[in-house]
């Protein structure tokens, strides 16, 4: 069709684009999965540019509508073609569905990525290729990465990318949101304003506490924490220093589930504001556990020194 329908025809393209841009937001292109096996895919809103030489024209330029949907379909000419179609705008990865050969141009665009969010549940990666992804958002160039989230999700099992001198810390500078589920990696983030670790509860290997640690005090823009099974026997050297304490002003927010004497632990490392809320929820049923919270009101004045109108939480 070469010509717009009628009323259409008389839109100037700037009122054309906020169309597309409404358009696209309520009906994205979409493929359908049953396991790995595509069972169904929609154009979306890229139909529209398949109405007239106008409509296509004003589509192909408006690169932000494509720049969510790079790896939305399996076929790399696909891929390809709406990657071309961004020209360079800032990328934005939410559930991607990622396949083994589109790996590689993943790694490329890490650079121009804005939002990134993956999970082995919804790929048909191996661990293997999950865990390249993970390496290089810590050994390549984030400047804009601003989201992320990752998400292992094997029967069992969890991707632990340890510190030491072979595995330096991942440094984004732009990262406000970090989500880590069943995945960890030393971190830097002076911009991270909220972190989440999720770990399997009673794991074969627990996080290790200095990473954990020295991460937190290389953020101290963050405003809510959560942890779940993220916490391990290390704290309990770090809490007996003083120099250990981890400041974080700004933060609000801080929700840990874990076996009572770690969660201690933590919270004695925190100094947080006047405002914090600390919702602990411990897990413990162990004898250690149960001694630790009978003796919990000797460790009120030391989660409460955060301040006079600090609130707390405990299940």
């Amino acid at each position: 069709m070469d010509t717009a329908p009628a009323g259409a025809a008389r839109l100037n393209d700037d009122v054309l684009a906020m169309i597309f841009e409404a358009l696209a937001g309520c009906d994205p292109p979409r493929v359908v999965h049953k396991g790995s096996k595509v069972t169904q895919m929609d154009l979306g809103f890229i139909r529209a540019s398949h109405t007239c030489r106008q409509w296509r024209r004003l589509l192909l330029s408006l690169s932000s509508l494509w720049a969510h949907h790079v790896f939305t379909f399996p076929q790399p000419s696909a891929v390809h073609t709406i990657l071309g179609r961004t020209s360079g705008a800032p990328l934005h990865m939410d559930r991607l569905y990622m396949r083994p050969r589109s790996l590689g141009l993943l790694h490329e665009v890490l650079p121009r990525t804005t939002t990134l969010d993956v999970s082995t549940q919804r790929s048909a990666i191996p661990l293997d290729g999950f865990t390249g992804v993970v390496r290089s958002l810590c050994t390549g160039p984030a400047p804009q990465l601003e989201q992320a989230k990752l998400v292992y999700e094997p029967l069992n099992g969890a991707l632990l990318l340890s510190g030491g001198d072979t595995q330096a810390p991942m440094s984004a500078p732009r990262l406000q949101h970090l989500t880590l589920i069943n995945t960890f990696f030393p971190f830097e983030l002076p911009s991270l304003t909220h972190l989440k670790l999720s770990w399997q509860p009673k794991p074969d290997v627990r996080l290790p506490a200095a990473s954990l640690v020295a991460g937190l005090r290389a953020s101290p823009q963050l405003q809510s924490v959560d942890l779940c099974h993220s916490l391990s026997d290390g704290l309990l050297g770090e809490s007996t220093a003083a120099a250990s304490r981890i400041t974080l002003p700004q933060l609000s927010h801080l929700a840990v589930k874990d076996e009572a004497h770690l969660v201690f632990a933590f919270a004695g490392l925190i100094v947080g504001p006047p405002e914090l809320h600390l919702n602990a929820e411990l897990v413990d049923d162990s004898p250690e556990g149960t001694a630790a919270v009978e003796g919990l009101s000797q460790q009120f004045r030391r989660i409460l020194a955060y301040g006079k109108n600090a609130a707390l939480s405990i299940s």
